[in-house]
């Protein structure tokens, strides 16, 4: 590659400026996932998480629950806010397809809301974050976001928040249901969830 003045197209790694935002938060519950994401049956452990879109016409927010079971999102919502209620309308979408033990996610502020709280105490729903200053605790989200942004987002480049939305659902459905995963043994991995 050098040879020829080659570059890959890859996603840069990204220097952490991470702050600790412990104090003043609500709810802090342990990593009780542990990194252990490899599950034998759906709907044991959903991950979540929020990443930002920067669009011409503005920035996009997208919530994701996804289950760790094989890795397929359950639950998409978008919004021009980052907010307790994006993260509220991702996880009640899940919910009302079905109903998980354990749901894993970061600190941010959402996941550490009264409002978030409630909704998994009266779900029946246990709380696991991820320690501080640690983004391989939600590796799988986090992989999930980048694969979203490099193989579909950064190369087509949306120009609008329509059209973002309609490219990451259609991504979605190669994700889940297409996409070659090496560790289902190289096969399609064909989505169980309805």
């Amino acid at each position: 590659m050098v040879k020829y003045a080659l570059l890959s197209k890859i996603r840069r790694k990204k220097s952490s400026n991470y702050s600790n935002y412990d104090e003043g938060f609500i709810n802090i519950y342990d990593n009780e996932l542990n990194r252990r994401f490899a599950q034998d049956m759906p709907n044991k452990v959903w991950m979540q998480d929020i990443t930002e879109i920067k669009l011409k016409d503005g920035k996009l927010y997208m919530a994701a629950v996804m289950d760790a079971h094989r890795s397929e999102l359950v639950s998409l919502q978008y919004s021009m806010n980052n907010n307790v209620d994006l993260v509220m309308s991702a996880v009640r979408t899940a919910i009302k397809k079905r109903k998980c033990e354990l749901i894993h996610s970061d600190r941010g502020f959402q996941y550490t809301s009264m409002p978030y709280k409630k909704l998994m105490e009266e779900c029946g729903i246990r709380i696991s974050m991820s320690r501080p200053a640690n983004p391989k605790d939600n590796a799988p989200m986090e992989s999930f976001f980048g694969v979203l942004k490099t193989e579909c987002l950064y190369r087509i480049r949306p120009k609008t928040i329509a059209e973002a939305i309609s490219l990451i659902e259609t991504f979605v459905g190669y994700y889940n249901n297409e996409r070659i995963i090496l560790k289902y043994g190289g096969a399609p991995k064909k989505c169980l969830l309805p």
